[in-house]
């Protein structure tokens, strides 16, 4: 049975790059001044992270030995968004030797009928009876889901969270994860850009299903 939503909400995207390590300290600074539009707000003479953010753009960028962490802070639709920042990052760094990526999806949603976004969830993906209510000795108010799909090398993590036991939201979180060798900053972008269209797809389906 579909329900009807509410609210629907887009929130945050993260691109997550996870790569050979590197010396933070070939990561000339001058260059990402200059050339992009992120200032630097954390760094050192030895720098174990790197901390970069633009607030025009709403965006905050990681970069750790093995690890690249860039989130947009949007609320309009992942179609809308764009790859600009990452790939206006990635060529103002050295290449790096990217071994898997991943990328996370948030949504704020609620649904029609639902005092809460706890009911919801518990109505949703609980089977019922649980048994829960005896064992916990009170009935069970709410619950967060997580579901794993796929494969180790490729797979979908998807959670179900209500914020609170009042709240009438759900939170969505979407986790796409891929190992892959890519050693080339184009083609990183590409298979980037083609695999993040693709999760925008699979979680407007997921959305029309709840």
């Amino acid at each position: 049975m579909a329900f009807k939503l509410a609210n629907l909400e887009p929130r945050n995207t993260t691109f997550v790059l996870i790569f050979d390590p590197k010396d933070l300290t070939e990561v000339h600074l001058d260059p990402i001044r200059r050339n992009s539009h992120f200032d630097v707000l954390m760094s050192s003479s030895e720098p174990q992270a790197l901390l970069l953010k633009s607030e025009a753009r709403s965006v905050t960028i990681t970069i750790q030995p093995t690890r690249l962490e860039l989130v947009q802070e949007l609320k309009i639709p992942f179609k809308e968004r764009g790859l600009s920042e990452l790939r206006e990052l990635l060529q103002a760094l050295p290449e790096l030797g990217v071994k898997s990526f991943g990328l996370n999806y948030t949504v704020f949603f609620s649904i029609k009928g639902f005092p809460s976004g706890g009911q919801y969830i518990r109505e949703r993906f609980l089977k019922q009876p649980t048994g829960l209510d005896d064992v916990l000795d009170g009935p069970v108010l709410s619950n967060s889901t997580r579901i794993l799909f796929g494969s180790p090398e490729e797979y979908r993590d998807v959670r179900f969270t209500p914020p609170d036991v009042r709240s009438e939201v759900v939170i969505l979180q979407y986790h796409y994860h891929r190992e892959e060798q890519v050693r080339d900053r184009e083609r990183t972008l590409r298979v980037i850009h083609e695999q993040y269209e693709t999760e925008v797809t699979h979680i407007d389906a997921l959305m029309e299903k709840l």
